[in-house]
């Protein structure tokens, strides 16, 4: 009798320590789960923020590349405008509409800019060959470069007689008048939250 007591008592340890370690176990899990999940939410938020910092130096780089064509909201708008039009995640328009690159510049718009604007100024086609451009294949060209994505950008905006507004919120109206159109989708109010920074 004794050695049964004996047999329940190891038995009951052995169960409670099975137990014991069980629960650590799943403890070790969960911290484990949740702290890579911490880490890489903040590994996602600085890949992004590089992304960002990255993309302003492009912007402003290019347009460095021409004369007059570089001003501090010049490049704010532009930056502004890939956040608004695509939020630097989309090459070709969603649904299958024909925009193409960050800043969702449509075929027919690169090539009235070639045609009207920038056929006429050699500085600029010379400043567009240097960026990469591939006059056999200019929607391709917009599509992969980013570069000539800004160009372009900037020579949307450049051509409308306007000076550059300083404020964001009057550069969202501007993106609106300018860029977006007035039969465009998009919002002053799209624009502003997209830039919410």
């Amino acid at each position: 009798m004794t050695r049964n007591i004996k047999n329940k008592k190891n038995l009951k340890r052995k169960k409670t320590r099975e137990r014991l370690e069980k629960n650590l176990a799943l403890a070790a899990k969960r911290r484990i789960r949740k702290k890579p999940k911490r880490n890489l939410k903040r590994k996602i938020e600085g890949g992004l923020e590089k992304v960002d910092q990255t993309i302003k130096k492009i912007i402003k780089r290019t347009l460095e590349k021409s004369e007059n064509l570089y001003t501090k909201e010049a490049a704010d708008l532009i930056y502004e405008t890939g956040k608004a039009e695509s939020g630097y995640i989309a090459l070709e328009q969603s649904g299958g509409g024909p925009a193409l690159g960050f800043f969702q510049c449509e075929p027919a718009t690169l090539h009235d800019c070639i045609d009207n604007y920038i056929k006429y100024r050699p500085e600029l086609q010379e400043t567009l060959l240097s960026l990469g451009f591939l006059e056999d294949d200019p929607e391709f060209s917009l599509k992969t470069n980013i570069a000539v994505q800004v160009f372009f950008c900037r020579i949307k905006y450049r051509r409308d007689k306007e000076p550059i507004p300083k404020t964001k919120q009057d550069r969202a109206k501007y993106w609106k008048r300018v860029y977006n159109t007035e039969g465009g989708k998009g919002t002053v109010e799209h624009y502003l939250k997209a830039n919410k920074w």
